[in-house]
């Protein structure tokens, strides 16, 4: 006879119901009791990173019904969702300590929401809480410096463009090598489509999930507007004038020591 354990070697099991749970405590900016939910799942002995694989697919279902709904709160979501996916792979690191990444992760998603001195909030308080989800989520930007105030264009985003390439080093260094030698082309509806001199660079940035979604979170962070990001190779022409394009390797260079401080 199998086993369960023996059975989920084969089949992993799937924590649907428990991630909805720890949803429901990350909906009402709730640090205490997201920690809590923690301890129980690692003393339960559930397998953390299926876990986060379960949890980010409803978060990613949730976030697209509320993207259709036209309700802004996907944001939070999708804040959420980019953290998890970074703390996903941290997870197969720290076997010695598996719940530490989600814990980090808790601290991420909501870095103001106090802990609560209650063990227990009625009906009421949860239904504040989500009420104050949007609010809490234009607090989060004011930890790093934004373009304020103006109408998102592409002429905006190329005047900032060295402020993205300092940020981006917080986000991963790979970024700021790719992203030093792409210039912003246009916006075509509601996608920023980059310029690349070099095709390496085309593929670490656009070809690359991950890197693609660390930037357009990048250029929310800097402009406090979603955007998606698509990318080209350069032509010619968009590279001939030196304030708009970096035109040689060197410039390429020289960028990347000014971003790292070199």
């Amino acid at each position: 006879e199998i086993s369960r354990e023996e059975a989920e070697l084969v089949i992993p099991r799937s924590h649907k119901a428990l991630a909805d749970q720890f949803i429901t405590a990350l909906d009402a900016l709730d640090r205490r009791a997201a920690f809590t939910f923690i301890d129980t799942l690692v003393e339960d002995g559930v397998e953390l990173e299926q876990f986060t694989q379960d949890l980010i697919r409803q978060l990613r279902g949730k976030m697209v019904n509320l993207v259709f709904q036209n309700d802004k709160n996907f944001h939070f979501y999708r804040h959420v969702l980019d953290i998890l996916i970074d703390r996903l792979e941290d997870i197969k690191r720290t076997h010695f300590l598996p719940q530490l990444p989600l814990e980090l992760a808790v601290l991420e998603c909501i870095p103001d929401a106090p802990i609560e001195a209650e063990d227990h909030k009625d009906e009421s308080d949860l239904e504040e809480a989500r009420d104050q989800r949007q609010d809490k989520e234009e607090e989060i930007p004011q930890k790093v410096s934004r373009v304020q105030t103006e109408p998102l264009s592409v002429d905006l985003i190329k005047e900032h463009w060295q402020q993205v390439l300092l940020k981006s080093k917080e986000y991963n260094h790979s970024l700021p090598v790719a992203l030093s030698s792409a210039l912003p082309l246009r916006i075509d509806s509601n996608r920023l489509i980059l310029g690349f001199k070099y095709k390496l660079h085309l593929d670490t940035i656009i070809g690359n999930q991950k890197n693609r979604m660390l930037v357009e979170r990048l250029l929310f962070d800097v402009f406090t507007s979603s955007l998606l990001v698509g990318g080209e190779m350069a032509s010619a022409k968009a590279s001939e004038s030196p304030k708009d394009a970096l035109n040689s390797e060197e410039d390429v260079i020289a960028s990347v020591r000014e971003v790292f401080g070199e």
